[in-house]
């Protein structure tokens, strides 16, 4: 969809709709499906009321006012956050100019101040006084009390305490003043490079030690997860193992049943076509007479209530033999 170029009149309007339908309700940030639907039917709304008032242009759909709002929002955003930095800026620059005291000291005091030289200072005094002295011990002293001339009358200066003057103590050394800081200086950095560098040494060695550490027991922690993934795996086969032998032995069982089954219904087939006469086929396939069997012995089958004497013949075999006769005389 072609973007829109609104006038100013449109965006008027979308800001006056927009505070006369329930502006925290727009701005919501909830989520629910009821304030969805609150939130879409409102826009609905301002945008039907949008297109009446302008009913010689084309239609505006919700999405482009909606789109439009937005991009109202973060424009204000951007110009209230440029007019804070500016803001920010002068009160800055204000306070700078308030605080600056530069104007009250002569220009030629600080020109004078940053041209001299500290190391031309004449240092022959102190060095009279044992200032200077190399060979002096350091237990040196200053005088205490001074006397002042001032019109005539005399006071003494009140006396500073030791802790001060040890404080104030030069380094004694056989070189001139000016050579304090070509020495001091070095020897100092140095020191602190070393100390710094003994430090590191030893941060990195502890470091080292807790990472090593820490690795052994991460690595032990792994083993023993793999130990005991390794011991369920082996009694889960073991189990699988022990159901198939299961299954196995049920099938073997489940065959035999039926095979038995099977050879006791035959033998009770069998045993009933004797009773009827009808020739039975045994295991070797051959085919037996009932009268031959008749004739072979006194023969007893167990017929759930009686007992059957074959001794003599069946008239069940008579019957077959004269069903026989009638269909060969037939048959001639």
């Amino acid at each position: 969809m072609k973007r829109k170029n609104f006038s100013v009149e449109e965006i008027t309007l979308l800001k006056r709709l927009i505070q006369k339908y329930r502006p925290y309700q727009i701005e919501s940030k909830k989520t629910d499906s009821v304030n969805l639907g609150e939130k879409q039917r409102i826009w609905e709304n301002i945008t039907q009321e949008f297109n009446t008032h302008f009913p010689y242009s084309d239609e505006t759909s919700v999405k482009q006012l909606r789109k439009l709002w937005d991009n109202l929002k973060t424009r204000r955003k951007n110009e209230l956050l440029r007019e804070r930095l500016v803001s920010e800026e002068e009160s800055l620059l204000a306070d700078v100019k308030r605080g600056s005291n530069y104007d009250l000291i002569p220009r030629d005091e600080v020109s004078d101040s940053l041209d001299s030289n500290p190391m031309s200072v004449d240092y022959s005094g102190l060095e009279e006084s044992g200032y200077m002295n190399g060979n002096a011990s350091n237990n040196w002293t200053l005088p205490i009390e001074t006397v002042i001339v001032e019109d005539g009358d005399t006071y003494k200066e009140p006396s500073r305490e030791a802790d001060d003057l040890e404080l104030e103590k030069p380094f004694p050394m056989n070189n001139p003043m000016p050579g304090i800081c070509e020495f001091l200086l070095p020897h100092f950095t140095q020191q602190q490079q070393q100390q710094q560098k003994d430090i590191k040494e030893k941060c990195q060695c502890t470091y080292s030690k807790k990472e090593i550490e820490l690795r052994e027991r991460k690595l032990r922690l792994i083993l023993r997860e793999e130990e005991e993934l390794y011991k369920m795996k082996k009694d889960e086969q073991l189990l699988k193992n022990e159901i198939a032998n299961v299954q196995l032995r049920i099938i073997k069982e489940k065959k035999t049943y039926l095979a038995k089954k099977r050879k006791l219904q035959l033998q009770i087939l069998s045993k009933q076509l004797v009773t009827l006469g009808q020739p039975v086929v045994n295991g070797a396939g051959v085919s037996e007479n009932a009268s031959d069997e008749a004739s072979a012995g006194d023969v007893k089958i167990e017929n759930h209530d009686n007992d059957i004497d074959l001794s003599s013949e069946p008239k069940s075999a008579s019957l077959y033999n004269s069903v026989s006769s009638m269909k060969s005389n037939s048959d001639v």
